[in-house]
């Protein structure tokens, strides 16, 4: 195996992390932006060995695709997903207009307000009941008294890091060769994220993410979401004595 090619969610949050693309890992991993749709198509049809997803998008194809154990794009806090805090003496209830981002980042939109703010979040537009909420346009400076940060309020109500994004393949698809890989262009990735951004941009699966993904499965399956809890059940990384098939 020469290289492998990845597929990325495009959204600002994974932008943050993977873009510009490194020149110096496009031998080994050959990586492009495109929709959630067109990720999970390319895996299923072995037009891309990973995709990098949203963490519902993963939990909710756990039983097609694996989902790699060593990964995951979190953050404490994140100024790219920033939504309006609604002032006094509006409605209390809302609609979530995901203003063209996947429906991944209104779900905790709409999370946040309700377990964290009380608020109402309806499911269909309505504009005499309800405020709209949208998410706000990257590089929009956060201001707390008018904003809120849904990775910090995340991590406030469950005491995790928001995790945004999970790595996929098809089952039986992490072999030794796409993991040494990913574990190369991951470390490219990580050297390249600014000091200042090391709370924004986590992109291990560590004990707190894994706890954190347990939370989201919860509320997935309460919010109606999915029909069942989701079962997180990431792959363990092949072993160096692994037979390359």
């Amino acid at each position: 195996m020469n290289s492998i090619d990845i597929a990325i969610w495009d959204d600002p949050i994974t932008r943050a992390a993977f873009d510009p693309i490194d020149s110096s890992t496009q031998s080994v991993c050959r990586s492009s932006f495109v929709s959630v749709e067109s990720c999970i198509d390319r895996v299923r049809a072995g037009t891309a060995d990973v995709a990098v997803i949203p963490a519902s998008e993963a939990l909710s194809h756990s039983v097609e695709f694996d989902i790699h154990g060593d990964w995951a794009l979190s953050s404490w806090s994140n100024p790219d997903a920033l939504i309006d805090r609604q002032p006094p003496g509006t409605h209390r209830r809302v609609h979530i207009d995901p203003a063209g981002r996947h429906p991944y980042v209104a779900f905790v939109a709409a999370v946040i307000l309700k377990e964290h703010y009380g608020l109402e979040v309806a499911r269909a537009s309505d504009s005499d009941a309800h405020t709209d909420v949208r998410p706000l346009p990257p590089g929009t400076p956060l201001d707390p008294g008018v904003h809120i940060d849904l990775s910090s309020e995340w991590s406030e109500l469950n005491g995790y890091p928001m995790v945004w994004a999970l790595m996929i393949a098809r089952k039986g698809g992490f072999i030794l060769p796409v993991h040494r890989a990913l574990e190369q262009w991951i470390r490219s990735t990580e050297l390249r994220i600014p000091d200042d951004r090391e709370r924004t941009v986590r992109l291990r699966l560590d004990n707190v993410a894994a706890a954190s993904l347990t939370e989201l499965g919860d509320y997935l399956y309460y919010y109606g979401e999915s029909s069942r809890i989701p079962v997180f059940s990431p792959v363990s990384s092949p072993s160096e004595r692994t037979i390359d098939e």
